[in-house]
């Protein structure tokens, strides 16, 4: 038994210290270079969909009316402070909520009780509003009575406040009252826009005097809505003095840019599905795998329950939006699934066909050669075919045998007996 020592010279270790090292450097290399992706992806992502979350934000409610030009020379003996609580487009409701006061010009020691009702016009209102009533003829009832003796000697220690419900009034544009006519819906979701109509006046009770408010701040936010002062009205004649504005309300610049994506996403995979299948037919040698029409259709039936989660979006199918992405999407998903599941067993039956004429043709092969091994030559030799023996060997038991077939004649000859 002989043992084999080997010894590390310098040579050798400077060489395995430089393998070492070759091998580490490409892995340095790539670890770099999906750091630098890493970041690269996670930063740009972060910033843009925090500067567009930053414009896409909605802004809470800020108007005033009657406008400033008009504010030059208007006073009001009652101011109102608005609130945006909800917008409903589907019962067309809006619910407000006010904040009254008297104005600073009141003088609480010559009108001290001096006790004002604040009226909302009633056809204004929705049913569900507290000051709504079924009897217009009696005339409008008082949203809230605001008592100057309380507010003088500062007896309310709560912020007064009442609540209005008001109906909605489509709009396709901005519009003037006069000119709605042709209507926006929610049908045209999420690019539908409403209007909302105010009309307030203010009555003394003690007096009689009609006179209009003034909104001097406006705050609130509601959700998935974009409020806005559209128009307002001041009038201040001796008939009627009333204060009329009118708020457009649209979806948010947020919920109109999430329901184009999805519906971009949705073309997106039916344009990759259309893709293979047009690939299906154009390269039959390709094999299809189950995960290039499974994960495109599981990704259709994802983005119809992203549908049914839309904010604000209207139940069940029938929209503009619909229309146009989900609903067409789904029928050229369906007939591709059909389209691909009719090639995939088509290909499987020639495939099977051909498995089957390739085992027939070899069955064909072995019971030729076979027939070649039963049948003898012209000769009258049995042909051999074997495989597992040589050519020289096979021409040495042919010799052998001739010599021994040879001496048997011999022996015979010379009435010999083999031993």
């Amino acid at each position: 038994m002989t043992f084999k020592l080997e010894y590390d010279t310098p040579s050798s270790t400077a060489a395995s210290d430089t393998d070492s090292q070759a091998n580490s450097s490409p892995r340095l290399q790539d670890f770099t270079k999906f750091s630098l992706y890493w970041a690269a992806l996670v930063s740009t992502c972060l910033v843009s969909f925090f500067i567009a979350a930053s414009h896409m934000t909605v802004k809470p409610l800020q108007f005033q009316a009657p406008i400033s030009s008009i504010d030059d020379w208007f006073t009001a003996d009652v101011t109102l402070t608005a609130e945006a609580v909800s917008v409903d487009p589907i019962s067309r409701t809006i619910v407000m909520n006010w904040y009254p006061a008297l104005t600073s010009t009141t003088n609480c020691s010559s009108n001290a009780h001096i006790v004002t009702d604040i009226y909302l016009t009633n056809m204004l209102l929705d049913t569900s509003s507290p000051s709504w009533t079924a009897q217009p003829a009696d005339g409008d009832h008082a949203a809230f009575r605001l008592n100057g003796t309380e507010w003088c000697l500062g007896l309310v220690h709560t912020y007064p406040s009442f609540r209005t419900v008001t109906k909605l009034v489509a709009s396709k544009e901005y519009l003037l009252v006069q000119s709605i006519g042709s209507h926006s819906s929610l049908q045209s979701y999420p690019f539908d826009v409403y209007l909302a109509p105010f009309s307030f006046y203010t009555r003394n009770v003690n007096t009689g005097t009609v006179s209009a408010p003034k909104v001097t701040d406006a705050f609130g936010i509601a959700v998935n809505f974009k409020i806005s002062l559209l128009n307002t009205f001041l009038s201040y004649t001796d008939v009627q003095k009333n204060l009329q504005f009118y708020l457009r309300i649209e979806r948010s610049r947020a919920t109109k840019v999430f329901v184009v994506m999805v519906a971009v996403t949705n073309w997106l995979t039916a344009i990759a599905f259309l893709t293979i299948c047009a690939a299906a037919f154009i390269y039959p040698e390709h094999q299809i795998y189950g995960e290039m029409f499974v994960v495109p259709a599981g990704a259709v039936f994802a983005f119809t329950s992203i549908r049914a989660n839309l904010p604000g979006a209207p139940a069940g199918f029938g929209t503009t939006i619909d229309l146009y992405t989900i609903l067409p999407v789904l029928v050229i998903m369906s007939f591709c699934s059909f389209a691909l599941l009719l090639i995939i067993l088509h290909r499987r039956i020639l495939y099977w066909k051909l498995e089957k004429k390739r085992q027939e043709s070899q069955d064909n092969e072995r019971t030729t050669e076979q027939y070649r091994c039963d049948t003898p030559n012209e000769n009258g030799n049995m042909p051999y075919t074997g495989t597992e023996i040589s050519q020289p060997e096979f021409r040495f038991q042919q010799s052998s045998s001739n010599v021994l077939m040879a001496e048997q004649r011999n022996n015979a000859v010379n009435g010999k007996h083999p031993a």
